[in-house]
Parts: C-alpha cells; structure tokens; sequence
C-alpha cells in the first residue's frame, strides 16, 4: 500500500495518527505530513487536500469539540459533504478529541503516566473536555517528572505543560494501542474500520 498522505491540527496528533497506521501496517509519506497548528489553519485546507487525493491517499484527522452542537456528522458535512469525496480521502473527526481516544486504553495510560487506572474516564469521549480531564489525571500522578511535564503552571496561561507534545507523542508511539483503545472509543473505531476498508479494497469509502 502506497504511503499515506496526514493532516492534523497539533504535532502530538502525528503520532496518534502514524501508530494507528502502523497496527494495520500503513505507513506515512515522510513529506507528507502537515501540521497546521490549529482547526482555523486545518479547516481551509480540507477541500485542497481532498482534492490532492487524486494523486496520493489522504487522512485528514480534526478535533470535534463542541463544534456543530457536538455532532461529528453534521461537522464533517459542513467541512466536505460525503458526496463531494474522493475515494482515496478520508476525512475523520475525533470525538471530543485526539486526547480522547488515549484515555481509552485505561490500562496503557494508568502504567504510563503512573495515575490510578479508576480515576480514567470509562467512556472518554462523553467527557466534555477530554484534554483538560488528562491534564487533570496528570496533576495527580505519582511521580513528579509527570506533573512538571505535563501540568501547567498558573503563570504560563497555557493550558498543558512545557513537555505536553514529546510526552504525548511517546505514549502514542511506544505504549497506546488503538484497537484496545477502540472498545472505549467509537470515532477511533471508526477511523481503524476505515484503515481496514483501504486495506481490502483500496478507497476509504
């Protein structure tokens, strides 16, 4: 299978997306990756990467949040309707977020990030912040080079700590599994019944 062409809004996204690939042996084109910085920058270009398709496939992955009332279906028909897509795209809205679909594999998460397995979310993306419930879990780890890593302080005005993305980006590559994950987090598996159907027939839709 030829690599596959990424679009996401933040760079920890990268890793979520590549170690989805990788757990059906996909594989991202190296110059092929964008990070717009944001859905305002991601948004604009849906259509053109829509329209790239035709040369390459495409995965375009974006937070839902609470955009369109929380409804990932009328999102993505504002954003490209269904019936204006390219087979060889795919266009995939995380609910509520990518932070979401990490809190799914509760086991993965508790060992990484050294926080009490009970204290996970069990159905993630009903939380209607998943980012700040991470954060949240983070303030409690055990270990303090978590906490430092990943919390923010009440200074900075940030919303995640200074080493949010490189932590981030390790959990999704060296311990996250997105099938385990999948069983708590239906837009994920959605995205990986998606990844199967390329696989069998070679078209998203």
């Amino acid at each position: 299978m030829e690599p596959i062409r990424i679009a996401v809004e933040g760079a920890s996204d990268v890793a979520v997306v590549r170690r989805a690939l990788e757990s059906r042996s996909l594989t991202v084109a190296e110059r092929g990756i964008f990070v717009m910085g944001g859905k305002p920058k991601l948004d604009p270009k849906i259509r053109s990467y829509n329209q790239a398709a035709a040369l390459a496939p495409w995965l375009v992955l974006r937070d839902g949040d609470n955009d369109h009332g929380g409804c990932p279906v009328a999102l993505r028909e504002s954003k490209l309707p269904r019936t204006d897509q390219h087979p060889a795209f795919c266009f995939r809205i995380a609910v509520r977020s990518v932070e979401a679909w990490l809190l799914a594999d509760h086991d993965t998460f508790a060992s990484h990030f050294s926080v009490v397995k009970t204290r996970i979310p069990r159905a993630p993306e009903e939380s209607a912040d998943p980012k700040r419930a991470l954060i949240d879990l983070c303030r409690s780890s055990s270990r303090s080079d978590v906490r430092r890593a990943l919390v923010p302080t009440q200074r900075s005005g940030s919303r995640v700590g200074p080493e949010y993305v490189s932590w981030i980006s390790e959990y999704a590559r060296d311990s996250w599994r997105p099938d385990v994950a999948a069983e708590n987090a239906p837009s994920l598996r959605g995205m990986l019944t998606a990844l199967d159907k390329l696989i069998a027939t070679g078209t998203w839709r």
